[in-house]
Formats: structure tokens, sequence, C-alpha cells
């Protein structure tokens, strides 16, 4: 007999319908499907007693024979929350009830499918949480969470003060970075944008190569009009490139806030494979904005 235990990271994440129909299907592939929701949490009063809506359900849909106190031994109801808190309910004797019912509604089954509560972590002041269940009774977990949408393009669009008419991107390139940034598949936009997905590829890949154009222009357009600019020549020594920007920051009157190791670190990786070790292997040119903000660009053969 194969225990499955239907929990999740939130509340209304479609736990009671995951549950039943797993055990709908099952049943209906010929198997005998028992069901339990070992703590109950969704309350209502019935006959003069407060039980959990799911179990009721699940005991109708299944037909099952079981009473509810046997398909929810454990109700969370004020007064067990009160007590649990005042450290009256005892773990072992609630991990026992748990155990006890389980083991005969269990019986003779081929599947039985157990319910967890709101969130896996619900429990925990008794010690009773949806993983602690699962150890008790060596169960398989299924983890259910939300899927959120993904935000309105447009909306976004306008947050961001996008203008095609101003920007090095189409607007169709910028609806496809913004649902790539929030992680959806190029298949799904193609679905959404009505296209196939090597279409979408190829609107991204155009995309981002425009974006690091940009990002290359303005990086230029700065490094010509910082004031500080220091020429770094072929085979210098990257050890003695921070006097060099310090003397030319003096002379300038630009304060740099970085020490000569920080300095050489950032020179280093943004020079990337142009500094080799201590050797300046290609020309660099080393800017600093009026901000004190450290740019360095490779010179151009």
């Amino acid at each position: 007999m194969d225990p499955l235990l239907v929990t999740s990271t939130e509340e209304a994440t479609g736990k009671t319908a995951v549950s039943l129909a797993m055990a709908k299907l099952a049943d209906a592939a010929g198997h005998s499907v028992g069901y339990m929701k070992p703590k109950g949490t969704r309350l209502q009063s019935a006959t003069g007693k407060t039980r959990d809506e799911d179990p009721m359900l699940a005991r109708e849909l299944l037909d099952l024979d079981a009473e509810m106190h046997e398909l929810e031994p454990i109700v969370y109801t004020p007064t067990f929350i009160e007590e649990a808190i005042r450290g009256r309910e005892r773990p072992d004797e609630l991990r026992e009830r748990i155990l006890e019912n389980y083991e005969l509604l269990s019986e003779g089954r081929d599947l039985m499918v157990l319910e967890g509560t709101d969130e896996l972590t619900t429990g925990g002041i008794v010690d009773l949480t949806d993983p602690k269940i699962a150890d008790l009774i060596d169960a398989k977990v299924v983890l259910l969470t939300r899927y959120d949408e993904p935000g309105d393009v447009d909306e976004i669009l306008a947050e961001t003060g996008f203008d095609a008419d101003e920007s090095v991107l189409t607007r169709r390139q910028a609806e496809v970075l913004v649902l790539r940034e929030q992680g959806v598949r190029q298949s799904e936009i193609a679905s959404m944008l009505g296209t196939s997905r090597a279409n979408v590829s190829s609107v991204e890949s155009s995309a981002r190569r425009n974006v690091e154009k940009a990002r290359e222009t303005v990086a230029f357009a700065e490094a010509l009009t910082a004031p500080v600019r220091i020429a770094v020549e072929e085979g210098t020594d990257l050890y003695d490139v921070p006097k060099l920007v310090y003397d030319a920051c003096d002379e300038a009157g630009v304060k740099v806030n970085r020490t000569a190791p920080e300095l050489m670190k950032a020179i280093s990786d943004a020079a990337g494979d142009a500094v080799q070790g201590r050797e300046v292997r290609e020309p660099l040119l080393v800017g600093v904005t009026t901000g004190g903000r450290v740019q360095v660009r490779r010179s151009a053969d």
C-alpha cells in the first residue's frame, strides 16, 4: 500500500481538488483508495460538531464508510489551539491518534491519499507539521505552490517609461524582454503573441544585441565626457596604474573613493583578458567621472 500526502506552501493552492482527483483516478483504474486528513483546519459546524468540510466532501465523492473522527483525528478548534499554546496537548499522544486511525483506514487499500493543511508548516506548535506526518507514515509527498501569472506587459512598459519612438528597441522586442525577465518560456510567449517560438527567439536575440549596443554607446559617451582620462599603455605594470589615476584626479580636482587594491581589481575585472596578472597586455583608457566612478575601455587598434 502506497501512502501519498498532498501539501502546499500556502493557502488556496487546490490541495483538495488535487487530492480527490488523484483518488478518483486511482479508483477508476480499479484500485482500492482510502482518504484521510490528519489535521482539520477548514472548520464549520455540522450537527453540533465542529468539522473540516474537506473530509466531508471526500467521504461523499469516494463513497467512504469511515466516520468523520477517523478521517479527521485532529481538529484545530479554538479550544485545541488554546490548549496547545498552554502545552496541554501532548505531541506523542496526537501522533499515536493519527497513526491508529491511519492504520485503520489503510487496511486493505491499494492507495491512501492524505490531504495536508493550509500550509506545510501548520502544526509546528505540537510538532505535527505535514513533513512530520509524512515521516510518521512513510508517505511520498506532493507539494503544491501557487503559480503567479506574468505581470501585465503594457502596465510594466508604461511604469518603466518605455517609448518605442525614443528607444533602441521595438515595442515587440520590449514585450518579449519583459516576459522573459519574468521567467516566461519562449514557447509560452509564442502562444501569447500568436507567433512561432523561432520568431520569439529571433526577436529576443535582436533585442539583447540592441541593449548591448546601447550600453556600449552610453559607455563611450561617458568616457568621452569624463573630466579625467588616463591612457594606460601596453606593458604597463598594473601596480603602477593607481598612482597614474590618483595624480590625474588630483590635477582635475576629482575625488576617487577607492583604495589602490580596489582600483586595481576594478580595472582588471573590467579589462578582461587585456590584463594578465600584473601586466597590461592591451592599451586601456581609464576614465573617472565627476562623481568618482571609474570606467575602463580598451583602446581601439
